[in-house]
């Protein structure tokens, strides 16, 4: 009969397994926080690059319209008074106001109007489109009014809007262009016209950025050569690690703008300055 030797029988004790799985515990959670830490990373990493695309093409589709305003089919018509190509001013903004205390401000519009180019007859040549993306033809006067509001489709997210007529915002007529755009504030850059004596005329240099309404404002929008835009942009995730202050502002084109708090998103201004290239010209 052969003896089996018990030595070499031997196992792990028990002291020495739960040393093992602790040890793997460990070496778990470290794997697991790593992931989560990666996870949240490229979360806000992810929405910071979208929220940054939002900006570019939103400041895109208002430069392109800017510059069209006050753009005529035909050069030789005058730009109003008798026989003029637009009866109403080109460009025309509404100051948002402001409210709670301190002030925060709330969102401006602006109104752009220019005419199409074609044969007239109905055929666009393409080279003037509206803030949808609809070929303008010669003769045809449009009105794209820029204005920030709620999308309900889209989870009530804040969204820059294009109307296309002048009544009132409605579906049909109306279109979300851009989502995260929570706030926007412009001042104006006008070439002011001094009373005699003062030395002040048109030159068609700006004299100074100013609001839509307020003292001071814009005194003639027919004077305005360019303006100053400032976009806050926010993510659509809640992906900051702590909330935001309601303390903390944001300073758009002079105005200050109050952070709603605790929501957990990134936020971020963008700003521009757009000339009125069928005025400075």
């Amino acid at each position: 009969m052969k003896l089996t030797n018990a030595r070499g029988q031997r196992g792990f004790s028990l002291i020495e397994l739960m040393v093992a799985m602790t040890i793997g515990l460990i070496l778990t959670m470290l794997i697991g926080q790593i992931f989560i830490n990666s996870r949240q990373v490229f979360a806000s990493t992810d929405n910071l690059s979208r929220l940054q695309e939002n900006a570019r093409f939103a400041l895109a589709i208002l430069t392109r319209e800017i510059r069209l305003a006050t753009f005529k089919s035909d050069p030789r018509q005058p730009r109003s008074g008798t026989g003029g190509a637009f009866t109403l001013a080109t460009l025309a903004g509404t100051d948002g106001g402001s409210t709670g205390t301190p002030a925060s401000g709330l969102p401006d519009s602006f109104t752009v109007r220019f005419q199409g180019s074609g044969n007239g007859t109905g055929t666009a040549d393409g080279t003037v489109q509206d803030c949808v993306g609809n070929r303008i033809d010669a003769g045809v006067t449009v009105v794209n009014t820029f204005l920030i509001q709620n999308d309900p489709a889209n989870s009530n997210e804040p969204t820059l809007y294009c109307n296309t007529v002048t009544t009132a915002c409605v579906a049909a007529t109306c279109f979300p262009l851009v989502p995260g755009v929570e706030n926007m504030q412009i001042v104006y850059g006008e070439d002011q016209v001094g009373a005699p004596p003062a030395t002040l005329s048109p030159d068609g240099s700006i004299d100074r950025f100013v609001p839509a309404s307020g003292t001071p404002a814009v005194g003639n929008w027919e004077n305005v050569l360019s303006l100053r835009i400032s976009l806050l942009m926010r993510t659509g995730d809640r992906v900051a690690n702590t909330p935001t202050p309601s303390s903390v502002s944001y300073s758009m084109a002079g105005t200050n703008v109050y952070s709603p708090g605790n929501d957990l998103r990134l936020r971020r201004v963008f700003t521009t300055v757009i000339d009125l290239r069928n005025r400075s010209q």
